[in-house]
């Protein structure tokens, strides 16, 4: 699996590189490295943790307490394996499991992204603090922006629902805007359905839409294609909803 550099976990804008590099990549496969973690013993506080290191990457047995303090100190493989043993257990908060399989994700770690948004479609935001859900958007962004499948369909879909991060209107926008092929026909598509349903809909919205369906007219699938083109009269007919009410305005 190739990975793609972002850059530091704690900066709050990360840049994605072009697309023109991964075009080559299954999309659900694109990860993403934002920060390196603990890549050194001389990283460790204390030599207890060196030797709990060191076993782990023999991959001999490790305390979950011990695990959960190499996790907690930024070590993305720690992480990815406390965050297997919390989902094996099946009874930890499935907040703490999407913490510490993002904190596997902004380290690279295969398939992590993945189970973060698995069991991030699980969390009530009132449970997770400020910090560590703005820990999560960012991570679920950087993803959906370097063209991982999985994140950028949550991006849309978290949007929508505005849960757990709020609505996201310029990042679904930049991440539509970056993407081609097949996954980007797909989500121009939905989210031109999602804006079509939507009441509260602006007129900028409904021009955004020509742009979406634009796009998923490229698509080689022909139902997208003809779902999109079956689209057009219904945008036609809300932005001409909106130049009636505009011209009965007051002036």
């Amino acid at each position: 699996m190739r990975k793609i550099t972002i850059g530091v976990l704690s900066a709050i804008t990360l840049a994605a590189p072009a697309f023109a590099e991964t075009e080559e990549i299954a999309p659900h496969r694109i990860t993403v490295v934002m920060t390196p973690g603990i890549t050194s013993w001389l990283d460790l506080p204390s030599e207890d943790l060196v030797t709990t290191r060191r076993r782990l990457a023999q991959g001999q047995s490790v305390s979950t307490t011990r695990l959960r303090r190499l996790a907690d100190l930024g070590d993305g493989f720690a992480a990815l394996r406390y965050a297997q043993r919390l989902d094996e257990a099946g009874a930890a908060n499935p907040a703490d499991i999407a913490h510490y399989y993002g904190m596997a994700a902004a380290t690279g770690r295969g398939g992590a992204i993945m189970n973060m948004i698995r069991y991030l479609d699980q969390v009530d935001p009132a449970d997770v603090s400020p910090q560590r859900l703005a820990l999560l958007r960012s991570i679920v962004i950087a993803y959906a922006n370097a063209g991982n499948s999985v994140a950028a369909e949550a991006l849309v879909r978290y949007h929508w629902r505005q849960v757990p991060f709020g609505p996201l209107y310029d990042e679904v926008e930049i991440v539509l805007a970056r993407l081609d092929g097949e996954l980007g026909a797909a989500l121009s598509l939905d989210h031109s359905v999602a804006i079509l349903q939507d009441r509260q809909r602006s007129k900028q919205d409904l021009l955004n839409v020509q742009a979406y369906l634009a796009t998923a007219r490229q698509s080689t699938s022909l139902e997208t294609r003809l779902v999109a083109q079956n689209l057009e009269p219904v945008l036609q007919g809300a932005l001409a909803e909106y130049a009636r009410y505009e011209q009965g305005e007051p002036q």
